[in-house]
C-alpha cells in the first residue's frame, strides 16, 4: 500500500487561503469571562496560525505588516470574500522539500455581498500571491508573503 499522495505547494497554498478567507464570521469570539474553559474556538484564528509562521513577514501592496496586522487585514478582507466564484490561476512554485518552497499565483473572486470597504457587490477583486513555505514543527507555513491588488479592501 502506497503513501497518500501529498497535495503541491500551489495546492495546499490554495486550499490554505480559501479555508481562512471562507472561516465562519459568527465564531468570531473571545474566551468566556472568569474562566471555564478556552470555550468555542475562533476558525479565523486558528486557521491564521495553522496557515501562517508567527513570525511571517508580509507585504501588502509593498507595505510591511507584523503578523497582527496581517491578521487584521486578512480579517477585513474576509467580509468581502466568496469562495463560490474564487478563482486561482496562473500558479508556479519551486519545490525545495517536503512542504517547503516558493510559490506565486493569482487569485480572484466576485464580491457577493456590499462590505463596507468600498468594494461594490459583484465587483472583482483580483489578488496577486507570492509566499515562501517553510516547515515547522512538521508543519508547512507561510514565512514570506506578498499580496498585490489595486482592490479597495487591500488599501492600507
Amino acid at each position: 500500500m502506497s503513501a497518500p499522495e501529498q497535495p503541491t505547494l500551489a495546492q495546499w497554498l490554495e486550499d490554505a487561503i480559501t479555508s481562512l478567507l471562507s472561516s465562519p464570521a459568527a465564531i468570531h469570539i473571545t474566551n468566556p469571562p472568569g474562566g471555564g474553559g478556552p470555550g468555542p474556538i475562533d476558525l479565523f484564528d486558528t486557521r491564521f496560525d495553522n496557515t501562517f509562521s508567527a513570525n511571517v513577514e508580509a507585504y501588502i501592496n509593498g507595505k510591511k505588516l507584523d503578523n497582527s496586522a496581517l491578521r487584521a487585514k486578512l480579517n477585513s478582507v474576509q467580509q468581502s470574500f466568496s469562495p463560490e466564484t474564487a478563482n486561482f490561476s496562473n500558479s508556479v512554485e519551486n519545490d525545495t522539500g517536503v512542504g517547503a518552497g516558493q510559490v506565486g499565483l493569482f487569485f480572484s473572486w466576485n464580491v457577493n455581498h456590499a462590505p463596507s470597504s468600498g468594494v461594490g457587490q459583484g465587483e472583482a477583486v483580483q489578488v496577486s500571491l507570492n509566499a515562501q513555505i517553510a516547515q515547522e514543527n512538521g508543519a508547512s507555513k507561510v514565512t514570506i508573503l506578498s499580496l498585490v491588488s489595486g482592490a479597495p479592501i487591500f488599501a492600507l
